[in-house]
């Protein structure tokens, strides 16, 4: 199957009011996916994608360092240092973990199992129409998941297709891609 189908089935899914046109000129696939109605408490009741601006992801920015991440989340379960990338290091919360860099908050990543993100203090579920409803069309498609761009901040979300959910979440400046 064609990831962009694939990837707009998941995402709302392709109907008789849905078309796949192939690539657009700048490669990024030209789909038309359907409107769908989302139900849950956790997302507004309306779209509200041209609202977000990317400044924090469950409360976190990508301007905190050590000291505002521990007074913001509290001690981390776990600390890792990377073993090859000296200054790199990752705090493990458990719902989430951040990679710093030179003592800086330079990633954020939430596992789908934490069941929500906090996108600039707006609670969203982690499922496709939620994330959908929130962010609106992705800027993006990549292999394994959808960008969301805002300024110099993006969020990924990644996608198992074959199971039709999201893996993931991550939140990281454009510096880092």
């Amino acid at each position: 199957m064609n990831r962009w189908i694939a990837t707009a089935v998941l995402f709302g899914g392709l109907t008789a009011a849905g078309s796949y046109a192939g690539p657009t000129a700048d490669g990024n696939p030209a789909v038309d996916i359907p409107k769908t109605e989302v139900s849950h408490a956790s997302v507004v009741s309306r779209p509200v994608h041209k609202a977000f601006t990317f400044q924090s992801v469950n409360g976190v920015t990508l301007e905190d360092t050590r000291r505002g991440v521990v007074d913001k989340l509290g001690i981390p379960a776990d600390i890792t240092k990377d073993p090859f990338l000296t200054g790199v290091e990752t705090y493990e919360y458990g719902y989430m973990s951040v990679d710093m860099d030179q003592g800086t908050v330079s990633r954020l990543s939430i596992p789908a199992e934490a069941g929500t993100v906090a996108i600039d203090g707006v609670e969203v579920a982690i499922n496709p129409e939620s994330i959908r409803q929130a962010l609106g069309n992705p800027d993006y498609t990549a292999e394994d998941g959808l960008v969301y761009q805002r300024g110099e901040m993006l969020i990924k979300v990644y996608l198992n297709v074959a199971e039709s959910r999201i893996t993931r979440i991550t939140y990281y400046p454009m510096s880092n891609t």
